[in-house]
């Protein structure tokens, strides 16, 4: 009898050790592979931030002079969550425009615009490819000479891995001579502003009297010159696109464009970023009508405009 007992014990004790061994190695596998996706999320990883002072000269009618005096605009982007190479991207601008009107001593504030971006970026090895929402509405302050104007376009875009501007400045700023591709940053983006989302929003939550219908932006950046503390870029914008009249904006159809040229000063010590700016711009744009319905005014063109200003950024 005791010899049969010590032969179930035996058996239990053989049959136990594999159970047990076999549960503790699916435990651990279990455990390694959570391990290895909580590791590889991030919150807030990122933000940047940059604001700039604005002020225009060469303005060629009335209607300029009105409208562009002094502006301010100021950007704020941050990673909300990132997996990897998969970044959640969030891009938020406010843009405040300051004109100058009859009996007003120093400026006056004329419009507004809002910008909220939501996006998913795949940061591969050569490249970031971008896919999102731009959200942009248009607002005068204290007064009723212009309609409210908002748009929402979906966008394919790819730029450089130094296209964001503090990570420009950084590879400049460092010691030494920057390598050719720290000299050069590029972005190229593709836009449709979508007339409807099967059928479950109403037309006109989603573009209000904008006639834009596509439009292809590119921008480069190359820095030619360093001296001491400074050194100097060139920043070249290109718009095209093409636009259809609606009711409520009857702007006819066409091509639009525009061709900003910048010179970019910037100062390299520090550990945030500055620079001083001049751009010229050339452009065409679609006309809007006024609050009136008697007149189409060139309300978002800054045609053969000089800006100049400074912008900080980190």
């Amino acid at each position: 009898m005791k010899r049969l007992t010590c032969h179930i014990v035996f058996i239990l004790i053989l049959c136990f050790f594999p159970q047990s061994k076999a549960s503790s190695s699916t435990d651990n596998s279990a455990s390694r592979f959570w391990d290895y996706i909580y590791s590889n999320f991030k919150l807030l990883p990122e933000l940047h931030f940059d604001a700039d002072l604005t002020t225009y000269f060469f303005h060629k009618n009335d209607f300029f002079r009105q409208r562009y005096f002094f502006s301010n605009t100021t950007n704020l982007e941050f990673v909300f969550i990132s997996y990897k190479w998969i970044y959640s991207v969030w891009h938020i601008q406010f843009h405040n425009g300051m004109g100058q009107t009859p009996g007003n001593n120093v400026f006056d504030p004329m419009d507004v615009d809002y910008c909220l971006d939501p996006t998913i970026e795949f940061r591969i090895p050569w490249c970031i490819v971008t896919t999102g929402i731009d959200h942009h509405c248009f607002h005068e302050i204290d007064r009723r000479d212009q309609p409210t104007v908002y748009f929402n376009q979906g966008f394919l875009e790819a730029k450089s891995n130094n296209s964001d501007l503090f990570e420009y400045w950084k590879g400049l700023a460092k010691e030494g001579s920057p390598h050719l591709n720290e000299r050069i940053s590029w972005d190229g983006r593709l836009g449709f502003y979508p007339r409807s989302f099967f059928g479950l929003v109403a037309p006109n939550k989603i573009n209000g009297i904008n006639p834009y219908t596509w439009d292809i932006r590119g921008e480069g950046r190359y820095e030619f010159y360093k001296r001491h503390s400074w050194f100097f870029a060139l920043k070249l914008n290109s718009l095209l696109g093409y636009y259809k009249g609606t009711s409520e904006n009857p702007a006819g159809n066409g091509i639009y464009w525009r061709q900003d040229f910048t010179l970019e000063n910037y100062f390299s010590k520090g550990m945030k970023g500055a620079m001083m700016f001049v751009t010229y711009t050339f452009d065409d744009l679609p006309k809007y009508i006024n609050i009136t319905g008697t007149e189409q005014l060139p309300r978002f063109s800054q045609d053969r405009l000089l800006k100049v200003g400074v912008r900080f950024f980190l």
